[in-house]
C-alpha cells in the first residue's frame, strides 16, 4: 500500500480541445455546454474522447478476446514500487531491447512497475515524429519484462509498440498475453531521474467490460 510520501510528480498528459494523440482516431474535443451567466452552472463534455485517449491503461481485452477486461482486475494492482528506465539516448523509430534493459537487471525487483522513460511525452506536438516515431518496446524486451515478473509497465510514447501492425502486436501480445498492464502516453517530468524508485499509482475509472481506461498516473517519493 501507498507509504509515507514526500514528492508527488504528475506523469499524466494534460486534456484540452485537439490535444496530439492517436492519429488514426478523431481529436477529442471539450465543449461547453452550460454556463454560469445562462444556466447558473458550468458544464463541459468530452467528444471524441475513446477510453484510450491521452494517459491510459491497456488490459489485456485490448489485444487478447479472451483477455481480463479493465474491471476484472483487482484495483490494488495498479499501484506499487517502480523502477525507472533512462532512455532518453533512443532516436526516432528506434526499438527499445532487452540489451537496453537488462542494464537494470538487478534494480527491477518482482512485483516492481517498470517505468520507460524516453523523453518523448516532452515532444508532445502535431509533429510526423511525435505521432509516427517514438521509440517502442520489441518482442525482445517485452519477453524480458515478462521474465522479470513485474506487475506493469508504462511509457511516455503513444504507445508501448509502434505505429503500424508489425510493430505494435509482439510486445502488445506478450505482455497483455502475461497478465501485465501497460500505462501509455505519460509524460514524464526530468525529475524522476532524482530518485531510481518510486511508488506509482494508475487508477483507472470504473468502467464494466473494456480494453482500458484514462487514468491520472502519479509517481510518489517515499
Amino acid at each position: 500500500m501507498i507509504p509515507n510520501i514526500t514528492k508527488i510528480l504528475d506523469l499524466s498528459k494534460p486534456i484540452f480541445t485537439n490535444c496530439p494523440g492517436w492519429p488514426d482516431l478523431p481529436a477529442l474535443k471539450i465543449n461547453m455546454i452550460k454556463t454560469q451567466a445562462k444556466d447558473g452552472y458550468n458544464l463541459e463534455e468530452l467528444r471524441d474522447f475513446n477510453l484510450h485517449s491521452t494517459t491510459h491503461l491497456d488490459a489485456p481485452y485490448h489485444f487478447i478476446n479472451k483477455g481480463k477486461k479493465i474491471n476484472d482486475i483487482a484495483i490494488d494492482k495498479f499501484q506499487g514500487a517502480a523502477v525507472v528506465i533512462n532512455l532518453l539516448y533512443k532516436n526516432a523509430g528506434e526499438r527499445i531491447t532487452k540489451e537496453d534493459l537488462i542494464a537494470y537487471d538487478e534494480k527491477i525487483q518482482e512485483g516492481d512497475i517498470v517505468i520507460l522513460c524516453t523523453g518523448w511525452g516532452q515532444k508532445r506536438s502535431a509533429t510526423k515524429e511525435y505521432l509516427y516515431e517514438w521509440p517502442d518496446l520489441d518482442g525482445s524486451g517485452a519477453e524480458y519484462l515478462v521474465s522479470k515478473k513485474i506487475k506493469g509497465v508504462g511509457i511516455d510514447g503513444l504507445s508501448i509498440g509502434g505505429y503500424g501492425e508489425e510493430k505494435a502486436l509482439p510486445s502488445h501480445l506478450i505482455l497483455l498475453g502475461a497478465g501485465i498492464w501497460v500505462c501509455e502516453d505519460m509524460l514524464i517530468p526530468i525529475e524522476i531521474f532524482n530518485h531510481e524508485r518510486w511508488y506509482f499509482t494508475a487508477f483507472p475509472l470504473n468502467v464494466v467490460g473494456c480494453s482500458g481506461s484514462p487514468v491520472r498516473a502519479l509517481a510518489m517519493q517515499f
